[in-house]
């Protein structure tokens, strides 16, 4: 059985977009939802810590690791949890509250080789 719940106006779904305009308009979002549930890493997550933005993401290992206790965490089984999440997240923004990923940008690797350097144990 599907749940399907109205989608609020203020959350506006983007669509495929290239690299650079994807890199463009994270300049104008107030934040990322990243409602993976298989991911292994989350690639856009890096991204939106690059740009500031606030972080509404599954409740997965991969994002507990990436982005630590700054980002608004939900259930990815429940439509209501993300919605919930949304509303906390719209609610601290609106606030003034913007989030600090310098702790969390820094444990992530420069390039490649640093990430197999770490993965055979020379780093």
């Amino acid at each position: 059985r599907s749940v399907f719940i109205k989608k609020p106006s203020w959350v506006n779904c983007m669509g495929r977009l290239d690299h650079q305009s994807c890199l463009d308009l994270y300049q104008n979002f107030d934040g990322l939802f990243f409602p993976s549930k298989i991911e292994s890493y989350g690639i856009p997550l890096v991204e939106a810590m690059a740009a500031g933005l606030p972080i509404i993401v599954s409740d997965r290992p991969y994002s507990r690791v990436l982005c630590g206790e700054q980002a608004f965490y939900f259930n990815p089984q429940s439509p209501k949890s993300a919605l919930a999440a949304i509303g906390k997240a719209k609610v601290a923004i609106a606030g003034g509250w913007r989030p600090d990923w310098s702790e969390e940008l820094n444990r992530i690797p420069n390039d490649w080789d640093e990430v197999a350097r770490k993965f055979i144990g020379e780093d």
